[in-house]
């Protein structure tokens, strides 16, 4: 990991975050959010480009924070990987890890799921959308726009930066009692703890 990784593109600052949007195609699984075009099918999900309309904004999504990123599992825009090796693997090798992704035919193999055979059927234009993403981001680092350049980590280096990702995990977000003051509660809970929205002005929403 000479020279590191590159993660520091992206994740930087406080909040390991510059709070920008990147593509890093990760795959589109799942209902998405009904964008489509004469290439497209009705379950893709063109992040960014859907607020602000320009095509060179497909695909972005805006770097999430690292911050207790242990506990945020699973991770990507549509919750695509369960763990932040699966992570890391895409970073090393977008493409491969997407062509592995489908080509593993594991999707969606969880008990609660046991009479469908996989999400592709659920979502048969998943791995096209995917594919689309992988094309975009290939155009913005053909062009020079792209931050993501592949992480190029060995199974060591991958396993040392998940005990770091790991370190940044607050202790408090894994005890009950001492997230309680921090977790918004509903008038019924009948206690002196209510939390209220309030707007820039003070005044309760």
């Amino acid at each position: 990991m000479k020279g590191g990784a590159g993660c520091s593109a992206c994740h930087n600052g406080a909040l390991f975050s510059d709070g920008d949007y990147h593509v890093v195609a990760f795959p589109q699984i799942g209902h998405g959010k009904g964008d489509a075009d004469a290439l497209g099918g009705d379950t893709d999900d063109w992040g960014r480009a859907r607020e602000t309309g320009e095509n060179t904004d497909r695909y972005r999504f805006r770097t999430p924070s690292l911050l207790n990123i242990a506990t945020t599992a699973p991770y990507g825009h549509a919750g695509s990987y369960e763990s932040l090796n699966d992570v890391l693997s895409h970073y090393n090798n977008p493409r491969g890890a997407i062509e592995d992704y489908f080509a593993n035919n594991t999707l969606c193999q969880l008990d609660q799921f046991a009479a469908i055979e996989n999400c592709q059927n659920l979502y048969p234009a998943s791995e096209s959308n995917s594919l689309s993403a992988l094309d975009q981001l290939a155009r913005e680092r053909n062009n020079g726009t792209s931050r993501f350049a592949n992480a190029g980590l060995n199974r060591e280096e991958r396993q040392a930066m998940i005990a770091f990702l790991n370190a940044l995990t607050d202790p408090c977000v894994e005890n009950d009692a001492c997230m309680a003051p921090w977790v918004a509660r509903t008038e019924d809970d009948h206690d002196d703890q209510l939390l209220e929205a309030i707007d820039q002005e003070g005044r309760a929403l």
